[in-house]
């Protein structure tokens, strides 16, 4: 029951010390006490949340900042991660995609490092017909099997069959030019009492460089002579090496001089296997190298093998 004196006066509530001021009572809030609740006088203060409760409660604002913030870092955190994942991706891929480029590549290199037919199955056949190289601007000029392949310039021609090639180059070298060859070379039927000619001496450094160009693939030779129509103006000699496919490789390395200004240097060479299918058609060509220089006598050019034949083929060639 509330006191009537006490009406309209600010008191304190003795339970948490907050004031509030006494109002009298209305029958609302009597209860079904009867007047014993009109003397109270006590009306209840709103009660205040404690400061604990409010401090671990956070406003929506602050929520929205704090899932913004950790959403930003989680964000953060997701594109390092799917960042660094495409890295790894995209290497993978690379490395995936340079693997048939690396096979065209090296399939490539080893094509074009072997020589021509040494993967055609078929057996090797002996040739039949001899048709004669030269160019308008060449020293020299040779016969060679019909149909085999040749490459040439102005200075070499390439012949190729199979496991076979055959190379012979004009040597422009002036070093050669030093080596007392001054007089030329010896013609058969001259004697200079010696048994030793200036192509011997040519012959002997040009297997030197050979020897030291193939130094690493095992290169040896074995000293053979000269060729029966060329006599003392030719040196040969048999030789062999490992190819760098680990192939063994044999033929003939042959040194002509027909003038000191005319020095040829010969290979004529084959996988081993096949050498001595080889070995008759390297020797019959060797046997038809001649100096274009030298002046044409028709005594001597009756002697010359397919000199009929050779003529038609020049004619052939030069309407082409």
């Amino acid at each position: 029951m509330r006191d009537p004196a006490a009406v309209g006066q600010t008191k304190r509530c003795p339970k948490c010390r907050a004031p509030f001021v006494v109002e009298p009572m209305s029958e609302e809030d009597d209860f079904g006490f009867g007047e014993a609740d009109e003397d109270s006088g006590m009306v209840s203060a709103p009660r205040r949340r404690s400061a604990r409760q409010g401090g671990n409660r956070r406003s929506g604002a602050e929520k929205s900042s704090v899932n913004k913030a950790g959403g930003k870092k989680g964000n953060a955190k997701a594109k390092r991660k799917k960042s660094g994942s495409g890295e790894s991706n995209l290497a993978t891929y690379i490395m995936i995609a340079a693997i048939p480029i690396v096979l065209v590549g090296l399939g490539a290199v080893i094509y074009f490092n072997m020589p021509d037919g040494a993967l055609v199955g078929a057996e090797f056949t002996q040739p039949q017909e001899y048709v004669t190289w030269n160019t308008p601007t060449s020293a020299f000029e040779f016969d060679y099997p019909k149909d085999w392949d040749i490459n040439s310039s102005k200075f070499k021609a390439l012949v190729k069959y199979r496991s076979v090639e055959i190379s012979a180059e004009h040597d422009t070298d002036d070093s050669m030019f030093n080596l007392d060859i001054s007089s030329g070379p010896v013609l058969e039927g001259e004697n200079p009492g010696d048994g030793h000619y200036p192509v011997d001496d040519v012959h002997t450094i040009k297997g030197k460089q050979m020897e030291e160009a193939y130094q690493s693939k095992s290169y040896s030779e074995r000293d053979v002579g000269r060729v029966p129509t060329l006599l003392r103006n030719s040196h040969y000699a048999e030789y062999s090496y490992t190819s760098f496919f680990g192939t063994e490789r044999r033929g003939y390395r042959l040194t002509i001089l027909f003038s000191k200004f005319c020095q040829l240097n010969i290979l004529m060479e084959s996988d081993a296997d096949e050498f001595e299918k080889a070995k008759p058609v390297f020797l019959k060509v060797m046997e038809t190298f001649r100096d274009r220089n030298a002046e044409e006598d028709d005594d001597a050019m009756e002697d010359l093998p397919l000199e009929e034949e050779d003529g038609e083929f020049v004619e052939e060639e030069e309407e082409r």
